[in-house]
């Protein structure tokens, strides 16, 4: 299984997993070498999915050797977003930094 999630122009993968260390703490796997962080998602009352994520041209790659319906793709869409907050509005906030 493959998703591409889309992201904003500005979106750095590898700032956004080394912000503040959280791709150092569990449930999180992160090789530095690769720039592969790996996760296991709790997707409803199914079985866990381990999801392998990567930053890609424009987007977030995740990956899965696990099939997964469309149901349960879109709650893996859902986390991903979660985790890496492309659905928060964070243009003001990124205005107030130095």
């Amino acid at each position: 299984m493959e998703i591409y999630i889309p992201t904003p122009l500005d979106f750095s993968f590898e700032r956004t997993v080394m912000s503040h260390g959280w791709c150092e703490l569990l449930p999180f796997e992160f090789d530095r070498e690769s720039w592969k962080l790996v996760r296991v998602l709790e997707i409803g009352r199914g079985r866990p999915v381990t999801v392998t994520i990567t930053g890609a041209q424009g987007s977030i790659e995740v990956r899965s050797l696990q099939k997964t319906g469309a149901r349960r793709g879109d709650s893996i869409t859902r986390d991903v977003r979660h985790i890496f907050r492309l659905d928060d509005e964070l243009t003001e906030f990124y205005k107030l930094m130095p």
